[in-house]
């Protein structure tokens, strides 16, 4: 007879990536090796598993944030770190970058009127990817301290809430 004792579906597909089976039939688990399956039941661990899974769903929220403040397309964090560095720089010596310039063709506006606007987003850009990394290595650290696998989510659930909180 077999003594189940849940730890995930991690612990079904370790059984039946050892070739294995178990599933429950009238209330009673029944195994298609009773004494290999107890065995990887016994000893299997569902912490790394849970840990991952936990972050990475962290991380898929972080991310999901992050595109609300910024563009994900080829060339796009470029083109926000050139504006910030050009920004930066303008307010150093007053020379006008390439995408200032650009900018003011366009735009008509003048150096000043640019260089504040890309300042003030490169401060929220910076404080938002700030926070949102540091939630992440909240998350990772929290995580890899705890021994209880289930906790894993709730530790996931907390700062996915304050991720989602952001604005």
């Amino acid at each position: 007879m077999i003594t189940f004792m849940e730890k995930g579906i991690w612990l079904h597909e370790a059984i039946q990536a050892a070739g294995h089976s178990l599933s429950q039939v009238d209330g009673e688990w029944v195994a298609s090796d009773e004494g290999v399956v107890q065995a990887i039941i016994d000893t299997f661990d569902p912490l790394p598993h849970a840990q991952k899974a936990a972050l990475t769903l962290v991380k898929e929220a972080s991310a999901k944030k992050r595109l609300q403040f910024v563009t994900q397309a080829a060339g796009k964090d470029a083109e926000y770190t050139f504006k910030a560095a050009e920004a930066a720089q303008y307010n150093v010596d007053a020379s006008v970058g390439v995408f200032m310039a650009a900018r003011m063709l366009e735009t008509g506006e003048t150096a000043d009127e640019v260089a504040t606007e890309w300042n003030l987003r490169s401060a929220g850009w910076k404080q938002i990817g700030a926070y949102l990394g540091a939630l992440e290595d909240r998350a990772s650290r929290d995580m890899a301290a705890e021994t209880d696998w289930q906790q894993c989510r709730v530790i996931a659930k907390n700062i996915i809430e304050r991720i989602e909180a952001i604005q």
